[in-house]
């Protein structure tokens, strides 16, 4: 077996961790593998599928707080594609795409502007073709050690390996990741208060040197859909050891129906359905048949191996729902069970719109073409980006889409438990930003 945990053979340190930490709000700094967890654009603002952290959160029940929210504002330092362009959003998702480890350490001072319990460092992917080693080290070194200076747990991410089409196996590329991530290993731990977590750990292919793992990857440097849920059920089994949860939400109601009766309808499915709701096939062959537990919902969907995909929601009885909640901002969550390992799953995604004139569509749970959901079962808390409502608002759409590839022929078992739809805090008050 080859050095594939990415410190060095033999060298696990994600147990290497012993504090108490009262909170759970993780500030995760750094490049396109952290800012590409979050996408924004004028008409939505999302949580996708590729994202480790969201994944570490969601399969903790939302014990770790990863938030984002839409602001379009150009913030200087912080231009993923030049100057005068803009991520769109805010929040703790703290990565910036191509950056390099100075630009990442020039951002240091407005990274405190932010309320964060832990911090999480990501630094020196995009310097290895262009700088030595020790370069990249020395501004990991400086930024840890800054971070360690505001009394906050660090935890410092060794570099993440590429495929052999981006970094040959051996070459030159590789090599000088490898020693980066020696370099961190023998100073990091010696800085106050900082910490390894290697993510390696799940993305590299263990009989190999430094390769990711078959579908780790969507282009040889990014996190496909089941890299992301491998890195961030590990990840969140790793953190929630040591923090302690304090949520502090404000109290509000939520303003979707319980799951009581069979009242509810269908179209192109059979079975039950709950009083207020509906179970709908929108296109495609899969047959769909739903059931109502105590408080739950149950959806059988059957593939039959046939060509193209299918897509069914699960949503609100009537396609939008009246609110008064305009000006506010507003949150939904459902907690969502795969009770089968699948191979036929695209895409599950939570869908919560203001139906306002220019309002955003929050959503948790998108996966781009290619990016390869988890096959495997798993519990996740289903949870939207802070929305908040536009000031002609009066209406909002929250439903659950189930996207199925008709040619595996399988029945996939889906447990949907918990809708909510809640106002929630201003997430610049409670969590900061950054003007």
């Amino acid at each position: 077996m080859g050095i594939g945990i990415g410190l060095g053979k033999g060298d696990d340190v994600r147990y290497a961790v012993s504090l108490d930490v009262v909170g759970s709000r993780l500030c995760v700094i750094g490049t396109s593998l952290v800012g590409n967890q979050s996408t924004a654009t004028s008409t939505t603002i999302r949580r996708t599928a590729q994202s480790w952290v969201d994944w570490a959160s969601a399969l903790s029940n939302g014990m770790i707080q990863f938030p984002v929210w839409y602001d379009p504002a150009v913030i200087a330092g912080w231009e993923p594609d030049g100057a005068g362009t803009t991520r769109d959003f805010q929040g703790l998702n703290c990565g910036v795409s191509g950056q390099t480890a100075l630009q990442i350490y020039d951002r240091r001072v407005s990274i405190l502007s932010y309320k964060a319990d832990i911090y999480v460092l990501d630094m020196g992917t995009n310097d290895i073709s262009s700088q030595t080693a020790e370069y990249i080290h020395n501004y990991r070194h400086l930024m840890a050690t800054f971070l360690s200076e505001q009394g906050k747990p660090v935890i410092v991410l060794p570099i993440l390996a590429r495929d052999a089409s981006v970094w040959t196996e051996g070459g030159t590329e590789q090599l000088k990741a490898l020693e980066v991530n020696r370099l961190s290993r023998e100073s990091m731990r010696q800085i106050p208060n900082v910490y390894i977590y290697d993510w390696n750990n799940r993305f590299v292919d263990q009989d190999t040197d430094f390769t990711p793992r078959a579908d780790a990857s969507i282009d040889g440097t990014h996190f496909s859909g089941k890299s992301a849920y491998w890195v961030g059920k590990d990840f969140g089994n790793y953190i929630s050891q040591f923090i302690t949860f304090s949520d502090g939400e404000m109290a509000s109601t939520n303003e979707l129906p319980v799951f009581t009766g069979t009242g509810g309808s269908n179209t192109n499915t059979t079975g039950d359905v709950p009083d207020g709701y509906k179970f709908e096939r929108v296109s495609g062959v899969t047959a769909g048949v739903s059931s109502v537990g105590a408080d739950y919902v149950q959806l059988a969907l059957t593939t039959t191996g046939a060509a193209g995909e299918s897509l069914f929601y699960f949503r609100t009885a009537s396609a939008d729902t009246t609110h008064t909640f305009a000006d506010e901002w507003m949150m939904a969550k459902c907690l969502i069970e795969t009770l089968t390992a699948s191979s036929s799953v695209l895409e599950i995604i939570l869908s919560f719109r203001d139906r306002g004139t220019a309002g955003l569509t929050a959503s948790d749970g998108d996966v781009k073409p290619g990016a390869n959901f988890p096959p495997e079962e798993f519990a996740k808390l289903f949870s939207t980006p802070h929305n908040k409502f536009v000031s002609d608002s009066t209406q909002y759409r929250w439903r659950i889409e189930v996207r199925l590839d008709n040619s595996v022929a399988e029945t996939v078992t889906i447990k949907i438990n918990q809708p909510s739809v809640k106002e929630v805090e201003d997430p610049i008050v409670r969590y900061g930003s950054i003007t």
